[in-house]
């Protein structure tokens, strides 16, 4: 049985009960019924209102995060910017505002001998595919 969408299940409900209701002289036995049933449509309107209204609030939450977070990270760049002022971009200092310190270039490494005269193994060659 496919599934309807709320608002369709809610119509065909809502013209059952007002055709009942219509015609109740010929369904007394059926009043509890219709009274559950006009409850229930009442409650489920009522709790659709709700979901709706959460999900307006759940969205802007949402935005009012994403604008802090922007507004967070604009800040902890000002103030990175602010400690490498202070500090030079080598000082051992920034470690302790957990950013790395600029290291200069490493000491000049020269070849080995032995590696240079060494010539360089002759390529293989490659296996046809099948």
């Amino acid at each position: 049985m496919p599934k309807k969408a709320f608002n369709q299940q809610m119509g065909e409900w809502k013209l059952l009960a007002e055709a009942v209701a219509r015609n109740l002289h010929d369904f007394e036995h059926l009043r509890d019924y219709l009274e559950i049933l006009t409850r229930t449509l009442e409650q489920l309107l009522k709790a659709k209102q709700r979901q709706a209204a959460l999900r307006a609030e759940a969205q802007q939450a949402t935005r009012d995060l994403e604008a802090a977070m922007a507004v967070a990270t604009q800040a902890a760049v000002q103030l990175n910017h602010g400690i490498l002022a202070t500090y030079t971009n080598r000082s051992e200092k920034l470690r302790e505002f957990h950013l790395r310190p600029r290291k200069g270039p490493g000491p000049h490494r020269e070849k080995p001998a032995a590696a240079a005269e060494q010539p360089a193994p002759a390529p293989r060659p490659r296996r046809r595919r099948k």
